[in-house]
């Protein structure tokens, strides 16, 4: 478990994403843990997140740049991001963390309005679960 937590604080200082008001937005990170992406085991790695919004709903693309596997993600719905995010202006991803399993749960790309939620598994019960958040600290548009 201290193995595991040491790669999570990694994980928050090394997280690169790019973020801008366009139609789509790539972000870039740096995931040191495997994780679930919806049904999807994610291998740990350097990402692209690629936001599409030209649709009306927004569309993720995540794509592992090390092993050449990637994934579309349809967000279940959003929420209004937590006032320590919008105050400290950068964009954030979420995880949540159970065991050694991590999923994605949250993307917040900047905007005042909307944090992303994505469905993944559940910790079992009684398991603890610990949300690891990670701030994104640059952006590319397009």
């Amino acid at each position: 478990m201290k193995q595991f937590m040491m790669r999570s604080m990694f994980a928050a200082a090394t997280l690169v994403a790019v973020a801008g008001i366009s139609s789509a937005q790539t972000l870039t990170a740096e995931i040191p843990f495997a994780f679930r992406a919806g049904r999807t085991l994610m291998a740990p790695g350097s990402y692209q997140v690629k936001v599409d919004h030209s649709g009306g709903a927004a569309i993720f693309r995540l794509y592992n740049n090390d092993n050449h596997a990637g994934l579309v993600l349809l967000s279940y719905g959003t929420s209004e991001p937590d006032k320590a995010w919008v105050a400290s202006g950068h964009p954030k991803i979420a995880f949540e963390c159970a065991a050694e399993r991590c999923a994605l749960r949250q993307l917040w790309t900047g905007d005042r309005y909307s944090v992303y939620q994505f469905s993944s598994p559940k910790p079992s019960r009684g398991e603890p679960a610990l949300v690891t958040q990670m701030r994104v600290i640059s952006a590319r548009t397009e």
